[in-house]
């Protein structure tokens, strides 16, 4: 295609848009709509991820790990589940996105000093969101075995656990974290 037929083209198109106003309107009037429906309709924001727990253990320890799920803004608990099957369920049926197991002997486990394992179900139809919702489930039981760990060091010699990184975010652009902005 050459140059000359590009710009008669163009030319041509730009005459029949300023000939016909609703044209010239909506050739103006569209992007402009189109950029605030997008800016402030569509967030990619994750919060209040619909969350289901199935506790197994039913201690001190798992309640406050429960706790610590309806204490954060991320997750909204739809309530507790008494066995797998229920919660598979739920989410094939897209009513939550996560669930959280904790298994038996949790709390056993943390008392000897060892690893408390603790299951995160997720619907992963939106690979996106799912990664999302895994990175805060993720950071709020790593945070909670920190507690753990560092109550445990005080009452057995004293010592004050230090975490090896102490990693702080600090936000210049967009302070509130929220997609639209």
């Amino acid at each position: 295609m050459s140059y000359r037929r590009v710009r008669a083209v163009c030319v041509k198109e730009l005459h029949h848009i300023t000939r016909d106003s609703r044209s010239l309107g909506l050739a103006l009037a569209l992007p402009v709509l189109m950029l605030l429906l997008f800016g402030f309709a569509l967030s990619l924001d994750v919060d209040r991820i619909p969350t289901l727990i199935y506790d197994q253990d039913k201690t001190a320890e798992s309640r406050e790990l429960i706790r610590q799920f309806q204490g954060s803004r991320f997750f909204e608990i739809r309530g507790m589940v008494n066995e797998y099957a229920s919660m598979q369920r739920d989410i094939d049926r897209s009513r939550v996105l996560m669930g959280v197991v904790i298994p038996l002997n949790y709390a056993r486990e943390l008392g000897a000093g060892r690893e408390g394992q603790v299951q995160l179900l997720l619907d992963g139809s939106d690979s996106n969101t799912a990664s999302i919702a895994l990175g805060y489930a993720e950071s709020l039981v790593r945070s909670y075995s920190l507690e753990l760990r560092m109550a445990a060091m005080n009452r057995r010699g004293g010592e004050h656990l230090t975490p090896p990184v102490d990693a702080r975010m600090r936000v210049w652009y967009n302070r509130s974290l929220e997609s639209k902005n």
